[in-house]
């Protein structure tokens, strides 16, 4: 997904942004890998909430939402959780 500016195009009602996956651990198989999915949701007052939702595959995940005042902040959030993730091992 290309950088984000000031001008971008506020994302669709429920759109995933980003799904990530980490290498498995100790050499075990994709179905323990730990992974991320980054989901921006649209509220009716004109803010946008980002959606993390993370554990390992197949298992019960976590999920947190963090409310942003606009969809560009939020874009924002999300590209720099990306590069984050990125950075500890995440693909």
């Amino acid at each position: 997904m290309p950088a984000t500016s000031t001008s971008a195009k506020p994302p669709s009602p429920g759109y995933i942004a980003h799904e990530l996956r980490a290498a498995p651990p100790g050499g075990r198989g994709a179905e323990h890998a730990p992974a991320l999915r980054l989901t921006l949701q649209l509220d009716l007052f004109g803010g946008c909430d980002l959606m993390r939702e993370w554990g390992r595959i197949s298992r019960a995940s976590t999920v947190r939402r963090d409310h942003y005042p606009s969809p560009v902040e939020a874009q924002v959030a999300v590209e720099a959780k990306r590069r984050d993730k990125e950075k500890r091992g995440y693909a």
